[in-house]
């Protein structure tokens, strides 16, 4: 039979509950791209690593900021959680800036990880527990798309590139959202992303035709490999579901 709850390691985001704050790190897995914080949703009991260092960073911030007076005692946790998603947020950039500055491509690199994270939250996609695993095949992905990104402007091969870029926006379309086994969707948040998924989509793929009509490939074909990256996470959890059907 098959177990939906077994089938496939996912992470649409990591859950911790933005208005509970009696433990805010509770909650946060890995995806592929280390941690993303929140859109939404209650923190729910995860056994997965954490990033200790920049957990302890959020922590001295916060407490910082409370000797400084400019927050008071009741409020540490609640800054504590938002230094934390905030630094969460800030390690794709830092990892892709980093690999961008060598293969000397920092603008496609942004271009390439903005629209990713936007879409990653609401989409899901496949994620590794271990943060070292995590880390490696983040740095090669990233690598991979950074060097499909310079060959597809080299080569002009912007036809194949547009119908790669159409497909996986209708994967993102149909499939999304793929939660986590560890914090099952409700209804309503099944609903809720699907359509911030469709939407971020729809806008994403408008703004690549208008960077192409305005003969800017250069960002059109960036900003949509931000697109094509997150349809590709959801492909391991999609063959991995039929696989088990």
């Amino acid at each position: 039979s098959y177990d939906k709850g077994k089938s496939c390691y996912v992470q649409t985001r990591c859950w911790c509950k933005p208005l509970s704050f009696r433990s805010p790190f509770r909650g946060c897995q890995h995806s592929i791209f280390l941690h993303h914080p929140p859109a939404q949703g209650p923190r729910v009991p995860a056994a997965v690593q954490q990033d200790q260092v920049i957990k302890r960073t959020a922590n001295v911030l916060a407490k910082w900021l409370l000797r400084a007076g400019a927050i008071s005692a009741s409020d540490v946790e609640l800054y504590e959680y938002g230094i934390y998603s905030f630094l969460f947020t800030l390690c794709p950039l830092g990892l892709v800036l980093i690999i961008s500055i060598f293969l000397n491509m920092v603008a496609e690199g942004l271009l390439l990880i903005i629209p990713f994270i936007l879409v990653r939250k609401f989409c899901g996609g496949f994620h590794f527990q271990s943060p070292v695993l995590c880390g490696i095949v983040s740095t090669a992905v990233l690598t991979a798309f950074l060097l499909g990104i310079r060959l597809v402007l080299g080569t002009a091969c912007y036809g194949w590139w547009a119908l790669v870029l159409l497909l996986a926006a209708a994967q993102i379309i149909i499939f999304s959202p793929i939660d986590s086994e560890g914090r099952r969707l409700t209804q309503k948040e099944k609903e809720v992303f699907k359509k911030i998924a469709i939407v971020l989509s729809i806008i994403i793929v408008i703004i690549c035709a208008a960077l192409a009509a305005f003969h800017q490939m250069w960002a059109a074909v960036s900003v949509g490999s931000g697109l094509i990256l997150s349809a590709a996470l959801q492909f391991p959890c999609l063959f991995m579901k039929k696989r088990y059907l």
